[in-house]
């Protein structure tokens, strides 16, 4: 997908969380804060980005915070988790 030389504004929801990751990529983070990084993608798109983190997290960034609601994503192997229930309350 070649996005050189479009407005940002002109992007679709899946290439505008393609293109905020890359960002982090290109940056060399050492922590990811994501927040629904899966919410506007295709099925396609989905297991592309939970394959770049899972390998992030093994290989490159050591800390990876994600806000989800993809269990999917939440579920993957050697991630831990925090899950908020509806009142707050804290449970891992």
């Amino acid at each position: 997908m070649n996005l050189y030389g479009r407005s940002f504004n002109s992007l679709s929801g899946g290439e505008k969380q393609k293109v905020a990751l890359t960002r982090c990529l290109v940056q060399n983070a050492k922590l990811l804060l994501l927040d629904e990084p899966t919410a506007a993608l295709d099925s396609e798109n989905k297991k592309m980005v939970k394959d770049i983190l899972l390998s992030l997290s093994v290989t490159e960034i050591p800390t990876i915070i994600v806000v989800t609601h993809d269990k999917e994503l939440s579920l993957m192997n050697g991630w831990q988790q925090l899950n908020l229930d509806l009142l707050g309350d804290a449970n891992e």
